[in-house]
């Protein structure tokens, strides 16, 4: 671990020197971010389009995961981060520094599957998915899938379930739900974006792990819903704390978030109460500090943040991602004092 970290922070610092040096003097400002691979491409199209208007600011974003973002934000090694796992109070204090932590845009995490022959869209709940992915469940023809499916020709077929790699914030969020929807996950597995899987295969990114169930019949796994629309699987539909089976979409994420958001942003957001909430729910933050930065570097950090969060956020429906709502954003706005 200690190898990796050392290995990504002198990429970040290697990327930043690089920058400066071709660029003129009076074009020497980058920020380099890192994190998620779910945002890159929106975070290399803001930057892109914010150094076109604002030529001597150039912005680069490392899709380095999650962990490495969180690790990379809290060790100073980057002007910003993006994850699907928020900071941990104990990671803050260790860093020393004043760390804020702001939603981005909404994630929604779907089960994918591959089962030939099923034509309808199959419903699960938090409980069934949490028995299939601690190998409770083995078949498809279990009787709580039969329960939950009527009419659904289930054949006697073997569930694979399929994983991401550690340290991934879809994970987070789908170990969230489920360990608020079983107590036997909880106690086993819990909310952690690294688990010790008791069953299953390993894929290495998330449209690998696309592509893997595609390819396996029989096959399980979760994936953010703009990676899983890129594939050829299924998509199935949640059972929510209300009881009603729901599709996710950028209306049912959003009836997620809290009506007045103020101060800590960082509230779960899986299985919240409501008849049209999509219940595996999270945001994708954004993490910065401008402490230990040149004020000029800091005004430039500004800048990009205060264009992400009013011209840029035009930019996210087009690329698939689920946008926050105005009332959160407005509140991000007031937290970083863009206004």
């Amino acid at each position: 671990m200690k190898k990796n970290l050392i290995g990504s922070s002198m990429l970040v610092w290697l990327l930043i020197v690089s920058l400066t040096l071709v660029l003129p003097a009076q074009q020497a400002i980058s920020l380099v971010g890192c994190g998620s691979s779910i945002p890159a491409p929106l975070y290399t199209a803001w930057g892109e389009a914010y150094s076109s208007r604002t030529p001597q600011i150039q912005v680069k974003y490392l899709p380095l995961g999650s962990g490495e973002g969180i690790r990379q934000i809290t060790a100073g090694s980057a002007d910003f981060a993006a994850s699907e796992i928020p900071i941990s109070d104990k990671e803050v204090k260790a860093s020393g520094k004043t760390i804020y932590q702001v939603p981005l845009f909404l994630t929604a995490v779907v089960p994918i599957y591959n089962v030939p022959g099923v034509s309808q869209r199959l419903r699960f709940s938090g409980k069934v998915l949490a028995d299939m992915f601690l190998g409770d469940v083995k078949y498809w023809d279990h009787p709580e899938l039969v329960k939950l499916n009527p009419g659904a020709q289930l054949p006697h077929l073997a569930i694979t379930t399929v994983h991401r790699e550690p340290a991934k914030g879809t994970t987070y969020l789908f170990t969230d739900f489920l360990s608020k929807s079983s107590p036997a996950f909880r106690a086993k597995i819990g909310t952690d974006h690294s688990p010790n899987w008791p069953s299953g295969i390993t894929a290495q990114g998330g449209s690998n792990l696309v592509k893997m169930v595609s390819e396996t019949p029989g096959g399980i796994g979760y994936a953010e819903l703009n990676v899983a629309k890129g594939g050829a699987v299924s998509m199935g539909l949640v059972q929510n704390a209300s009881g009603a089976f729901v599709e996710a979409s950028p209306e049912s994420a959003a009836a997620a978030c809290p009506q007045n958001p103020k101060g800590d942003f960082r509230v779960s957001l899986t299985n919240m109460p409501g008849e049209h909430v999509y219940p595996i729910t999270g945001f994708s933050w954004m993490f910065v500090t401008a402490e230990s930065m040149s004020a000029s570097r800091s005004q430039a950090l500004r800048g990009f943040l205060k264009y992400v969060f009013t011209d840029g956020q035009s930019m996210l429906a087009a690329r698939g991602h689920l946008p926050l709502p105005p009332r959160m954003v407005a509140s991000v706005i007031d937290t970083l004092q863009l206004q």
